[in-house]
C-alpha cells in the first residue's frame, strides 16, 4: 500500500459521479455534452485548489495521477497548475473525441437526440456547419485534447502507462502526446542539463491487457509507477532542478 511507503493520497470524487451525480442523471451516463465539459473543468480546478492547499501548508513533493478520463484531467492539471508535480497516467487517451465519435463509447451516445438539438447551436462558431453530428461533436470534444495545453512541468517525474490490448484508446495516442511535448520543448527548451533524452525523462510503460482488465490486474504496476515518480521528485539532483526551473 502507498501509505506504507510514505505516500498519502487524496481521492477526488468526480462531478456527475457517486454522491455528486445530479438527481436527473440515471447511472453513469451523462445527459448532455456540456456535462462532460463541465465535469472536466471542475475536476481540473478542484485538483489545482487541492495542490495549492498542500503546497501552501508545506506538504510535498506533490503528484497527480488518474485513470482513463481521469488521466486526461491529470495531464491537463499538471500543465496549468504552475507547481512542480509528479504525473502518472493510467490508460489516458489524447482526446475524448475519438472515443465518443468512433470508438467504444460511440454506441452509448444518443445520436438522434444530438441531431435534433443540433439545429439550435450556432455551428459557425465551430467552423463545421456542413458536417454531420458526429463530426460536430468531435469538433467540440477537441477541447479535451491534452496537446492544447503545456506539457507537465517535471518531465523526469512523468510516467505514462498504456495497455497493449486497449480497445478504448488508440495506441497512437501515446506517441501523439509525447510528440507534442517534444515540439513544445524544442520551442521552449528547459535547461535540465542532466537529462540527455529528447523527452527530458518522460517514460512510457506498456502493460499486457485491455482497458478494463488492466484496471483490475495491474494495480501493482500502477503503485510502482507512483512510487517511482515520487522518488524522482525527491532525489537531490531533481529537487535542485525543479524548484529552480518549474
Amino acid at each position: 500500500p502507498l501509505p506504507n511507503t510514505g505516500i498519502g493520497s487524496v481521492i477526488l470524487e468526480s462531478p456527475y459521479y457517486g454522491h455528486r451525480k445530479p438527481r436527473r442523471q440515471r447511472g453513469p451516463k451523462l445527459q448532455c455534452v456540456s456535462d462532460l465539459l463541465s465535469l472536466g473543468n471542475a475536476t481540473i480546478e478542484e485538483t489545482i485548489s487541492i495542490l495549492r492547499y498542500f503546497n501552501a501548508h508545506g506538504h510535498g513533493p506533490l503528484g497527480i495521477c488518474g485513470f482513463s478520463m481521469g488521466g486526461v484531467h491529470a495531464i491537463m492539471t499538471a500543465g496549468v497548475c504552475n507547481l512542480p508535480v509528479a504525473l502518472v497516467t493510467f490508460l489516458a487517451p489524447q482526446c475524448a473525441a475519438p472515443v465518443f465519435c468512433q470508438g467504444a463509447l460511440s454506441a452509448s451516445c444518443d445520436w438522434d437526440a444530438l441531431s435534433r438539438h443540433s439545429s439550435s447551436i450556432n455551428w459557425n462558431e465551430w467552423n463545421c456547419e456542413d458536417e454531420d453530428v458526429k463530426h460536430r461533436l468531435g469538433r467540440i470534444l477537441r477541447i479535451t485534447d491534452v496537446t492544447r495545453l503545456p506539457p507537465p512541468p517535471c518531465p523526469w517525474a512523468t510516467i505514462l502507462i498504456q495497455a497493449k490490448e486497449d480497445a478504448y484508446i488508440d495506441r497512437r495516442s501515446e506517441e501523439v502526446i509525447r510528440s507534442s511535448w517534444r515540439d513544445y520543448w524544442k520551442a521552449f527548451p528547459p535547461t535540465y542539463e542532466y537529462l540527455s533524452s529528447e523527452d527530458y525523462g518522460v517514460e512510457t510503460r506498456w502493460v499486457c491487457g485491455g482497458h478494463v482488465t488492466s484496471f483490475f490486474n495491474q494495480h501493482h504496476t500502477f503503485r510502482l509507477a507512483l512510487r517511482t515518480a515520487m522518488q524522482r521528485m525527491v532525489t537531490e539532483e531533481v529537487a535542485d532542478a525543479h524548484y529552480s526551473e518549474c
